[in-house]
């Protein structure tokens, strides 16, 4: 493949495999979660007509994940796990942490489970392989619900459209009486 037939799609896509295939739980942590945040915030910008307010802007991650949930962009399960790998991204940034600890799986297991095949074996993998498997599927999750919703989303505006277009004047009734536009007088002509 050369230069010119690389496009943005697959230089997304290298940079995708290439946080999530990090062996570097501190550098897996940090830019796993910023990719989750990023689909988010595109997200919850594209719900709202003009982009995001600027006082919108400057939530935080629980916030942005509670107002993702609000504008039903992701489930309450979803945003449990992405705040739950934001807790865990913090310890990395803010603490001497350089090893996923039990202490985290144990904090990001209840919320990952979810996504997660039954029959699967939490014992079998290392620490570091539940994170990094975890952080992949709450990242793939939170892409394939977000374009969902912003698809059912699209929809909605565009069968508005197509009913504001052909509503014609609307009439009002109060009491079973037509209040708005005024009757019109069969009498009068």
């Amino acid at each position: 493949m050369s230069a010119e037939d690389v496009t943005p799609v697959d230089e997304e896509q290298e940079l995708v495999d290439e946080v999530f295939w990090e062996k570097d739980p501190f550098r897996l942590a940090i830019r796993g979660v910023v990719l989750i945040e990023e689909v988010l915030e595109e997200a919850i910008d594209e719900a709202f007509r003009d982009g995001l307010p600027a006082e919108l802007a400057r939530l935080g991650r629980p916030s942005r994940v509670a107002l993702a949930v609000a504008l039903e962009l992701i489930t309450p399960d979803l945003g449990r796990a992405i705040v739950a790998l934001g807790k865990i991204r913090n310890d990395f940034a803010h603490t001497m942490a350089d090893e996923i600890t039990e202490e985290h799986i144990q904090r990001l297991a209840p919320h990952a489970r979810q996504f997660v095949p039954d029959h699967y074996d939490w014992e079998r993998d290392s620490l570091f392989d539940l994170f990094q498997a975890s952080m992949v599927l709450v990242y793939s999750v939170t892409l394939e619900m977000t374009e969902h919703a912003t698809e059912q989303r699209a929809k909605a505006a565009s069968e508005l459209e197509e009913f504001r277009a052909g509503a014609g004047p609307f009439v009002i009734y109060h009491n079973g009486v037509q209040v708005i536009p005024p009757p019109v007088d069969p009498t009068e002509n």
